[in-house]
């Protein structure tokens, strides 16, 4: 049995890297077989070189994606890439007999860490019926230097459709033939890979969503919270979503609320809202 850890990286600059050294890191030696596929969405910086030069770990993998013209500033396409990479698999960063192998899959920003025993403690919640397990995060900020314990267990709220902890895919760790559900099912949807390459903001709790509405079709299996923080987030100035426009944002929030059929009569005071909603994770001002 085998966890597969996926992140993401966009190094604009070579100081970055040192937040992605923490966050390879902090993955190893947590009791559990890993195979940890780090994916650079086309840095500018030569992310490759320093890979190969500081991380002799045989189990973190390297891969690069080439960025198109198109492309907006998202973590979408690379996540993509890291799940076919491991699942498919493709691109020959992971062998078809280690694909088979992992049962797991986590998400990692490279700007973030995992907490002692995260992987292990998200193991050992799973169940013959749990398709995922999530839990509590600590939330650094780099700026100020506090930092606090975020996170509860997401009740869906018809009247709303939201709730104010949203579920986090930071935390959530996938059962491998739930996430390939959930794949399936998104492309069926909407035409795309599990990420939604046109979001910028909210395409991992767009996914999460999707997951938990994905669970209300599947009455035998269900979702498990941890409460206990599984993960480290940490806000940075170099963070990707606090580089998002404005008016990007509210074409995310429209988008976000037709998926999940949160557009009701009253739609342009419940973008406002879940504008609010939106800023509010990227400033740090949601928490539990």
């Amino acid at each position: 049995m085998t966890v597969g850890i996926i992140t993401p990286v966009y190094a604009a600059k070579k100081s970055y890297l040192r937040y992605l050294e923490d966050a390879i890191e902090s993955v190893p030696n947590q009791g559990a077989d890993i195979i940890h596929i780090v994916v650079d969405d086309g840095s500018p910086t030569d992310v490759a070189s320093w890979f190969h030069q500081t991380i002799s770990d045989p189990r973190i993998r390297y891969l690069r994606r080439e960025r198109a013209p198109s492309d907006i500033r998202t973590a979408s396409n690379a996540r993509n890439l890291g799940l076919q990479a491991l699942l498919d698999p493709i691109y020959g960063a992971v062998s078809p007999q280690e694909s088979a192998e992992i049962k797991y899959v986590a998400f990692l920003d490279a700007d973030d860490r995992l907490t002692p025993m995260s992987i292990d403690l998200r193991v050992s919640a799973f169940t013959p019926q749990t398709a995922f397990v999530y839990g509590m995060f600590i939330y650094v900020n780099s700026i100020t230097g506090s930092q606090d314990i975020r996170g509860r267990a997401f009740r869906n709220e018809p009247a709303t459709g939201l709730n104010p902890d949203p579920p986090l895919l930071w935390t959530a760790m996938f059962r491998r033939d739930f996430l390939v559900s959930l794949r399936e099912s998104r492309n069926r949807l909407y035409g795309h890979d599990l990420f939604d390459p046109s979001m910028t903001v909210g395409e991992d709790i767009d996914v999460m969503l999707s997951a938990f509405e994905l669970l209300e079709e599947k009455p035998d299996i269900t979702s498990t919270f941890i409460r206990f923080p599984v993960y480290s987030h940490r806000k940075i100035r170099e963070s990707t979503t606090n580089l998002v426009s404005r008016r990007k944002d509210r074409t995310d929030y429209a988008r976000f609320c037709e998926k999940h059929d949160l557009v009701n009569d009253d739609k342009l005071s419940f973008l406002d809202r879940l504008s609010d909603f939106f800023r509010a994770i990227r400033l740090g001002a949601i928490r539990g």
